[in-house]
């Protein structure tokens, strides 16, 4: 008589990191300006941390604000706000929130010039020094100016 081989052994999913260019996105958030992409890796991983090759299912909860591909990770902002983007593998998911920005527009009245960017303020011209300056995303600034 014959005996039949034992079933493979099946390690579970144990967690889904979610990772952007190689790097954990932790807690998030991933912030996008309306049309920027980004591709976004869910790795499972078993319960000692190795990972696993299971596949993953995205989906977002508010796709008026980011569309996710469902199986490639791919994120596209669509309009300002905020979402979450949940990763599955087996029973198990990370999710990790989306801020959506809006383009910034900045009227220069009266002389001088200088640049707003999505990181900070760069001044040129009079009184210059001292004037460029950077900030988080999403952080409110307040730019007065006043004749010399």
């Amino acid at each position: 008589p014959t005996t039949e081989p034992p079933p493979p052994t099946v390690t579970p999913v144990a967690s889904v990191r979610i990772t952007r260019g190689g790097a954990d996105v932790g807690a998030g958030p991933v912030t996008l300006e309306i049309g920027q992409s980004v591709d976004l890796v869910a790795v499972p991983l078993s319960a000692s941390g190795t990972t696993l090759t299971r596949p993953v299912a995205w989906k977002s909860d508010a796709t008026g604000i980011a569309t996710v591909d469902p199986t490639s990770g791919r994120v596209t902002a669509v309009a300002v706000g905020t979402t979450l983007l949940t990763a599955t593998s087996d029973t198990r998911s990370s999710t990790v929130p989306v801020a959506v920005q809006g383009p910034l527009t900045v009227a220069i009245e009266g002389p001088g010039a200088g640049t707003v960017t999505g990181t900070g303020v760069n001044c040129t011209g009079a009184g210059a020094p001292g004037c460029n300056a950077s900030y988080a995303p999403g952080t409110a600034v307040t730019l007065t100016a006043t004749p010399d």
